[in-house]
């Protein structure tokens, strides 16, 4: 990775947060935790909308430094990362019976697809369609990523 100078590196810090600590609908600067001042401040975040985050560089940076740690670790006691799609078919959530109770909190696409709040339903389904054999197991699969919720 190529070092990058500060001078050069996209960090805008604000020391007077009340503007930008939550948009104008998510409610007033009071309700505000000190650590969501605090990355905004540090330019490692901007808040669009409630809930809803823009990671700058210092936090770009952080989450993949810390995801590489997590990887060595996991990969260290057997672990292999796997990479599993966030457009899923419903067909895997009617089959575990997880559909009827979640179909109203996740974004659906035509309701034959959703974005995957969680994996369980694909690796489950990958890991059964693909081990056939005993001596296939202890697996350790693992995937880190983006979840819709």
């Amino acid at each position: 990775m190529k070092r990058l100078f500060r001078s050069c590196l996209f960090v805008p810090t604000k020391f007077n947060t009340s503007s930008l600590s939550s948009p104008p609908s998510a409610g007033s600067s009071s309700e505000t935790l000190k650590s969501h001042q605090l990355m905004i401040q540090g330019g490692l975040i901007r808040q669009n909308a409630s809930g809803i985050y823009t990671l700058l560089p210092l936090a770009v940076r952080a989450l993949e430094k810390l995801t590489a740690i997590i990887d060595e670790e996991i990969q260290a006691i057997g672990g292999q990362k796997v990479i599993l799609p966030n457009l899923l078919k419903t067909e895997l959530m009617e089959t575990s019976g997880r559909w009827d109770r979640m179909k109203a909190e996740v974004f659906s696409v035509q309701s034959k697809y959703y974005l995957a709040p969680t994996h369980e339903e694909p690796i489950t389904e990958l890991v059964g369609r693909e081990v056939s054999s005993p001596k296939s197991l202890p697996l350790r699969l693992y995937q880190i990523g983006n979840k819709f919720r």
